[in-house]
């Protein structure tokens, strides 16, 4: 009963809408640069998130809704509370640790606050899953400020040749 009274999913599936309307917006670059307005709407889908979340995070619901933490968390992210990011992104490995998308996320993560060891970590168990390209762009840039270069090289080559039409290789 109470979580009809607190309408979670109106809620999660409204946050995450407010979510996509800002990213989509030409007005925001690259969904990166917000203005004022675009702030307070991604805010608002956090506050919409963290409710429907709050209705579920200790129930059997938990897995099946964990678009919205992952969604808080990108919020987070566009807000620059990196912080805040990241503690959602342990909450979506933490329940689904082999998720590719949830791994190259908090790879993500870990290279913005420079924790380059841990991001190098997480990008290489995902390397090979070509559903995600720029896992390799990212590895490989992360290496590079490492000052890794053979193996900055190896990823290239290998991205490389992956996209290489069959007749060429």
């Amino acid at each position: 009963k109470k979580d009809r009274e607190n309408l979670p999913d109106l809620k999660g599936a409204l946050g995450e809408i407010l979510i996509e309307l800002v990213i989509k917006d030409p007005s925001s670059i690259n969904g990166i640069q917000l203005n004022d307005s675009q702030k307070e709407q991604i805010q608002e889908s956090i506050n919409l998130l963290t409710s429907a979340w709050n209705c579920v995070a200790d129930t059997g619901l938990r897995k099946m809704r964990l678009t919205w933490i992952v969604n808080r968390g990108f919020a987070k992210r566009l807000l620059g509370d990196i912080g805040g990011a990241i503690e959602d992104a342990d909450i979506a490995l933490r329940m689904e640790p082999s998720n590719p998308t949830f791994m190259g996320n908090r790879g993500l993560l870990a290279h913005k606050i420079n924790d380059n060891r841990k991001a190098i970590t997480l990008l290489k168990k995902i390397l090979s899953i070509k559903q995600i390209p720029e896992v390799s762009l990212l590895l490989a840039e992360i290496l590079r400020k490492e000052k890794k270069f053979p193996d900055t090289i190896g990823v290239i080559n290998d991205l490389l040749e992956s996209n290489l039409p069959k007749s060429s290789k």
